[in-house]
């Protein structure tokens, strides 16, 4: 029978190095060893294995109670916590309103954006035409 018995690995199975540790946390190679009981690490032939689940427990652990929660997003291939790319500036909660199309026009017109293209309202539009060409 296809499918049954063979399950797929998925991303919090993977195990990480001490480098891809390093990298993800932010920390030298020397923190991540120190860390290494903590972070529930395994040798395997000599070398540190780290399950990428036991990493993400370990820093849930240390979240404190005003942090936003964690929220990974699927971009090609990779996870990316949305909530460190938001500027709360652009999160509106007075919205009235119900169309999408007046929505997404009305929120694009009153964040506050780092654009590269000038003049602001025409670079806001192209952004919206860009958004509503995607949506349909």
């Amino acid at each position: 029978m296809q499918g049954q018995g063979k399950k797929t690995k998925s991303e919090n199975d993977r195990t990480m190095t001490v480098a891809e540790i390093s990298e993800y946390l932010s920390l030298s190679t020397s923190s991540v060893y120190r860390l290494a009981n903590e972070l529930k690490a395994l040798r395997v032939g000599g070398r540190w294995a780290f399950r990428a689940s036991d990493v993400e427990q370990w820093l849930l652990k240390r979240r404190t109670g005003d942090e936003p929660p964690l929220q990974p997003v699927e971009e090609v291939g990779s996870l990316v916590r949305l909530f460190s790319h938001m500027d709360e500036n652009n999160i509106f909660l007075d919205v009235p309103d119900s169309d999408a199309g007046t929505l997404i026009r009305n929120a694009i017109h009153r964040a506050s954006l780092n654009l590269t293209e000038s003049p602001e309202p025409a670079a806001k539009e192209r952004i919206y035409a860009s958004i509503m060409e995607r949506e349909s």
